[in-house]
Formats: structure tokens, C-alpha cells, sequence
């Protein structure tokens, strides 16, 4: 198939990942994009970075300057208005599905909550959504309450997490790394959570009263 995907968040292609820290709607978006490629689909994304080139079979073009009548970009607006294809993705934006996009399958994928004051714009839209994509199970009902939207409309896809990014640094700097205990990673800004795994009666003291030998790595 041939598949478009937009990411009008922090400017990443291809290569971001190995050289520096990245978002988690952006990461989560080279990554679908890096395996819907491996699977044989024709894959091409457009981000807010302007160095464009191929990654791992993925094209990143940059999406071109953010007007009032080209909120998604000029250039992505050009493209995805003219030229036909099989399914088109788009991440998080208010305004992703006010035009008539060339393309037989649209989905909006979700990475923020759903705000009731959004309510309006939203039904405006849904009729040109054939799916709304979200990042948990519980996104997915809150999603689907806020916007009184139907369970069947909305698919919950979970981000995951690149061992490979991890195992040699871990590996070189402790032999720990090694062993068969319990890895937890934590990969997301420490008041969103980091709290619960160390805190008194939190993840970790629980896991080490059950005696489950366990390590927590906090990444940043």
C-alpha cells in the first residue's frame, strides 16, 4: 500500500533517533513508519524538519510553511490534496481532517487527551475519519466519552519500547544488565510518573517485598 503520515510536531526524519532525544509522538511515528515499510508498504512522512532524504525505505519531505489556509502545510497540502493514495495518517492535530484529502483511508491518531471544548471541531470532522487511533485502552474510553464517539471508531495502539537503543550501553556500563532479573525502563518526563515507581508503597518497594528480583532504568 501506499501510505502518507503526518507529524507537525518536533522537526525529526530518519535519523533523529540516533543523535538526539526525541517526543513520544514523533518517536512513536518513525517507528510505525520504519515497519510499515519493512512490511513492503510504500511509506512517505511528512514532518516540520526541513532536511529531507531516505531512511530504512521510509521518504521524509518537510511539510512545508504553516499559513491559515494551509494549516498542515503548504507543501503536505499540495501533496495529499492532488495526488492519491491508499491510507493517510495523521497525528494529533485539531484541524487534520477539515479538507478533502486523496486518499481511500484516514486515520487520525490521537497522542493527547481528548477536551471536551474540542467537541464541536471534532464532529465537524468525523466523516471524513474512517478510524481514530489512540496510544492506550483507557485513552480509547476517554476519547470515546468526551466526544460521545463509538467504541468501534476508535483503535488503541500502545507505544513500545527500542531495547536496541539500550542493551550495549546498559551491557558496557553494568554487567547487571546481564542478568534474568525484572527490567522496567522508564522513558517519560519524570512528573509523569516516576514518582509512582519510587515512592514509599510504589512499583518497586512492592516488587522487592514479593521478593522480585527487579531493576529500574530511568532513561532520559
Amino acid at each position: 500500500m501506499f501510505i502518507t503520515m503526518h507529524c507537525a510536531g518536533m522537526p525529526f526524519n530518519g535519523g533523529t533517533v540516533e543523535k538526539e532525544s526525541l517526543g513520544g509522538s514523533e518517536s512513536a511515528c518513525y517507528y510505525v513508519a520504519r515497519e510499515l515499510s519493512k512490511r513492503g508498504h510504500k511509506v512517505i512522512v511528512f514532518t516540520t524538519s526541513q532536511e529531507e532524504g531516505d531512511w530504512e525505505g521510509v521518504r521524509y519531505r518537510w511539510l512545508g510553511e504553516q499559513t491559515n489556509e494551509a494549516p498542515m502545510g503548504t507543501r503536505f497540502t499540495y501533496y495529499a490534496e492532488n495526488t492519491p493514495h491508499d491510507v493517510l495518517i495523521m497525528q494529533r492535530h485539531p484541524y487534520a481532517f477539515r479538507f478533502a484529502w486523496q486518499a481511500k483511508v484516514r486515520l487520525w491518531w490521537l497522542h493527547d487527551l481528548a477536551m471536551r471544548r474540542l467537541l464541536g471541531e471534532v464532529v465537524q470532522q468525523l466523516w471524513n475519519i474512517d478510524l481514530i487511533l489512540t496510544v492506550s485502552e483507557w485513552h480509547k474510553r476517554q476519547v470515546a466519552e468526551t466526544w460521545n464517539i463509538d467504541l468501534a471508531g476508535v483503535y488503541a495502539i500502545r507505544n513500545g519500547v527500542d531495547l536496541s537503543l539500550y542493551e550495549k550501553k546498559f551491557e558496557d556500563a553494568d554487567d547487571t544488565f546481564k542478568t534474568d532479573e525484572l527490567k522496567l525502563f522508564y522513558e517519560a518526563r519524570p512528573e509523569r510518573g516516576l514518582e509512582n515507581l519510587v515512592c514509599t508503597n510504589g512499583i518497586m518497594d512492592r516488587l522487592a517485598r514479593a521478593r522480585i528480583p527487579a531493576r529500574l532504568y530511568v532513561c532520559a
